[in-house]
């Protein structure tokens, strides 16, 4: 499958595959559930029946290994954010997007250097309307990744660091050096 599709907020959709139970968590069963819940929140973004699901494998996720419990806190809170794009009434949408909000604040004070983590958060505040007041605090959060990326690329999955860089040059307005830096990135991991 491809982790692009995983990274456009607004425009992922990939195939959940459904069953989340292992009877012991092996790094395996782990990053299996961790790819379900990856697959399960892009659905969400499209389909509300998704988001609960989304909601239950990250808390799974964060139940069988503590270390995983930053980064599926910020997956719950943005899966928590799409109830308010798919609920009806204008006050519900904004306590949902809230709530989800204070989640993934959590979530990201526990993870503050996981790339993912700060990506989701990213992308999210990104996304929403301007009245949230979190477009500053995205492009802020974009800075953090790019320095992130300039440090220790290297240490993360190319295929994320390659789709993190292609959201951001397709969607994020960035200084001169921060396109350089991402470009020499992308260059040594064969990008474009």
């Amino acid at each position: 499958m491809n982790k692009r599709g995983y990274f456009i907020l607004l425009a992922g959709l990939c195939i959940f595959p459904g069953g989340t139970g292992w009877s012991q968590a092996s790094g395996a069963d782990l990053e299996m559930l961790l790819d379900q819940g990856r697959e399960a929140f892009y659905e969400a973004v499209r389909e509300e029946s998704k988001v609960e699901t989304t909601q239950a494998i990250f808390q799974e996720l964060s139940t069988r290994e503590p270390a995983y419990h930053g980064l599926a806190l910020t997956y719950i809170g943005a899966a928590h954010t799409l109830k308010g794009k798919h609920a009806f009434l204008p006050q519900k949408k904004y306590r949902y997007v809230l709530d989800g909000l204070q989640n993934m604040d959590q979530g990201l004070a526990e993870a503050p250097d996981d790339l993912e983590a700060l990506f989701i958060y990213g992308m999210t505040c990104y996304h929403l309307p301007f009245f949230f007041g979190r477009k500053d605090e995205a492009h802020r959060t974009f800075q953090t990744i790019v320095g992130l990326l300039e440090e220790n690329y290297q240490q993360y999955d190319p295929e994320l660091v390659v789709d993190v860089i292609a959201f951001m040059d397709e969607e994020i307005t960035l200084t001169a050096g921060e396109e350089a830096t991402l470009n020499s990135i992308k260059a040594e991991l064969g990008g474009e």
